[in-house]
């Protein structure tokens, strides 16, 4: 075997010494890399900078992190928070009014043909055929043709206007001497009326009640729509019988009416009643310049949001119901630290950030610091406790999370 056929052989047997010198060439190159902050040479060949970074890489990484993400500084100062919402037009509860059945019957004709029909003070609605109010009007006739009895005849005729007649429908009885086929109930407001659908409900199902209906209408609040009000049918319908304290149908005259605009959870805490708000209402070119008038005290129940009422003032009725409303809020948040969103991390209960510690090659070392939050908004999140001005805190305190780790808190 020649010379060149045993180099190979050799190489072969000795592979472990030549890669072990091949790394500590490889070693040594890297370890005179330039320090640019200390302007000198770390030379990882001593073994007391050697100890330095493996001290420093052996850190609990569920407590300190080695990082070269950007950080920003903690400063106080909190001002005018600018909160962007979006909403629609909703009625005024307030100002809607609603006729029960005073008493039990059967619906003859209904004169109003559909939904949200306006209506004057005094105009007919429906006439309702009823054997009970039939009973006490020929009692009145016959008190009235004796002549006799005035006290008994006078608690009569006070009944009677308590059941919703009027007092020309019973001077017309008087007149007459007979009994009417069917009494008509007249509207006692002028405005939008909308029938109600409870008849049909307790005609078909005596023991429902209307209390899952109010709890439907919680859970999308301003939504005052309904299905029969785009298809124009009327639900309560000639021939179906109602019950005493039943609701026949409501009266809103719409010269109010609410701004409900939806607020994030975490934004709820930043505003408070008589913050002023600015209004683009769909459909107009000017703002409306409104406050907060309420804020409702729930959740609804199919997001994190909540309601914030505007009032506002409709006599030309030209804000119309369901348009929609975008708002600007000025929330006067109170003087303190603010930081950005990004830089705070939620545990569940608790919130961290990353608190630079110090520098080291180049590198930010960040330890773990539980803060308290309040106000949220644009960006921008209140530390109430945790951080003092001049401390600097990671940018983005989810990009040092481990999602293998558990983040150790010092108590």
């Amino acid at each position: 075997m020649n010379w060149r056929n045993k180099i190979p052989i050799y190489f072969r047997k000795h592979k472990a010494f030549f890669t072990l010198c091949i790394y500590g060439i490889l070693l040594f190159t890297a370890c005179k890399e330039r320090d640019e902050h200390e302007g000198h040479y770390t030379d990882l060949t001593k073994k007391e900078n050697l100890d330095s970074l493996l001290g420093e890489l052996n850190e609990n990484p569920n407590h300190t992190v080695i990082s070269s993400q950007p950080t920003v500084k903690v400063t106080e100062g909190g001002g005018n928070t600018s909160i962007a919402l979006n909403g629609i037009i909703g009625f005024d509860e307030r100002r809607t009014n609603v006729v029960p059945a005073r008493i039990g019957g059967r619906i003859e004709e209904i004169y109003v043909r559909y939904n949200y029909q306006f209506v004057t003070k005094g105009q007919p609605v429906l006439s309702v055929y009823s054997p009970e109010l039939n009973t006490y009007l020929e009692q009145y006739i016959n008190l009235f043709k004796d002549g006799n009895d005035q006290r008994m005849l006078k608690l009569t005729f006070d009944k009677l206007i308590l059941l919703g007649l009027t007092e020309g429908q019973i001077r017309q009885m008087e007149k007459s001497g007979k009994l009417p086929r069917k009494v008509v109930f007249y509207s006692p407001y002028a405005g939008y009326v909308r029938l109600e659908n409870s008849a049909t409900a307790s005609m078909n199902n005596p023991s429902s009640s209307s209390s899952s209906d109010e709890m439907a209408g919680m859970e999308a609040p301003g939504d005052q729509t309904d299905q029969n009000s785009t298809t124009g049918n009327i639900p309560l319908q000639p021939g179906v019988y109602i019950q005493e304290g039943q609701t026949l149908f409501s009266v809103n005259d719409i010269s109010q009416v609410w701004a409900i605009l939806s607020v994030p959870a975490e934004s709820v805490s930043a505003l408070k009643i008589g913050y002023p708000v600015t209004l683009q209402v769909e459909g107009f070119r000017e703002k409306i310049q409104g406050k907060i008038d309420f804020i409702e005290p729930l959740f609804s129940v199919k997001s994190r949001f909540s309601g914030v009422r505007v009032y506002l003032d409709n006599p030309g009725k030209n804000l119309k119901i369901n348009s929609l409303v975008s708002a600007e809020i000025k929330a006067f948040s109170a003087d303190g630290i603010y930081v950005p969103a990004s830089a705070v991390y939620s545990l569940g209960r608790e919130k961290i950030v990353w608190l630079k510690t110090g520098t080291q090659h180049n590198q930010n070392i960040f330890g773990v610091r539980k803060v308290k939050t309040g106000a949220e908004a644009n960006g921008k999140i209140q530390i109430k406790s945790g951080l003092k001005q001049g401390d600097e805190i990671a940018e983005n305190a989810a990009y040092l999370i481990d999602s293998e780790g558990l983040i150790k808190l010092e108590r």
